[in-house]
């Protein structure tokens, strides 16, 4: 995938490294939550009322499989076996601990991926809708898994990945309103991957019911955020 690099690896690995720090102060009872807040918030962690949440962008808004298959591995040993995409481009983990949080970032450098800055607010929407685009690319919205509006499980993430390696270029977008694209496929292969997304429960059975040109509109509702203090 041709992209442009602007992943600064030591200046991502010097943040990791203050993150880790700072995190363990707070653990440890040397800073409140108050003065650790625009910390973790700098850093993609925000605060709801049961957990904390891990924002990551999406570089380009296009995600290459090796990149999958490390939210794959994050969402599995880290998290429920699920990340979220958002209707604003972004992945989210939902059930970090906060220890955990600086050996996430970690891995995720290593495919070039890092946290973005949260404030109190985060996206959400329902993406129970999902078609194929019959112009060369597979449109898959993302069915809420167990209430979670835009989940999709680590074994999904890794079957993505493998159908975006065989029929196009390995490359996925992140699209609107909790979506994913596989473009740049050819139209013989959409039959294909459409049984294929059906199988991992990305798509619907039928594929008459899944063909067609609309484009997801992005869902406005608001997600709220409550800043409960840390257990």
């Amino acid at each position: 995938m041709d992209r442009h690099e602007t992943f600064d690896r030591d200046r991502v690995q010097a943040s990791i490294a203050r993150f880790a720090g700072q995190v363990e102060r707070r653990l440890a009872g040397e800073i409140t939550e108050e003065q650790f807040r625009p910390l973790r918030r700098a850093n993609g962690v925000s605060l709801e009322l049961h957990s904390y949440r891990l924002r990551i962008g999406v570089p380009e808004g296009a995600l290459d499989a090796s990149q999958l298959r490390m939210l794959a591995h994050v969402a599995r040993r880290y998290d429920k076996g699920y990340c979220h995409f958002t209707t604003h481009g972004f992945v989210e983990f939902h059930w970090p601990s906060l220890i955990d949080i600086p050996a996430i970032l970690t891995d995720l450098a290593t495919v070039r991926m890092q946290a973005v800055e949260v404030s109190d607010d985060g996206p959400s929407g329902d993406g129970s809708a999902r078609h194929l685009d019959d112009s060369g690319a597979v449109t898959i919205s993302l069915v809420a898994a167990g209430g979670m509006p835009g989940a999709i499980s680590a074994g999904q993430l890794e079957a993505v990945a493998d159908l975006a390696e065989r029929y196009g270029s390995g490359e996925v977008r992140a699209g609107y309103g909790q979506t994913l694209i596989l473009p740049n496929l050819a139209p013989a292969a959409l039959t294909a991957v459409h049984a294929a997304l059906a199988a991992i429960g990305l798509a619907k059975a039928n594929p008459a019911d899944t063909l067609s040109r609309s484009i997801p509109q992005p869902s406005r509702e608001p997600f709220h955020v409550d800043e409960a203090k840390a257990a």
